[in-house]
């Protein structure tokens, strides 16, 4: 199985737990970061990107 199917089936069984939504950030140098929408961080994120 490669590496984006696997991310795909983890995001949905997270987003099914009703964790809420999930963001998943492949980086360069191997580190893959699964975050909730509900982190301080992706809200902060959001927030730069729409102002």
């Amino acid at each position: 199985m490669n590496t984006k199917k696997e991310l795909k089936e983890i995001k949905d069984f997270l987003e099914s737990e009703k964790i809420g939504k999930i963001f998943i950030d492949k980086r360069p140098n191997g580190i893959i970061l699964i975050e909730t929408t509900e982190t301080k961080k992706y809200q902060s994120r959001v927030c730069k990107k729409v102002t």
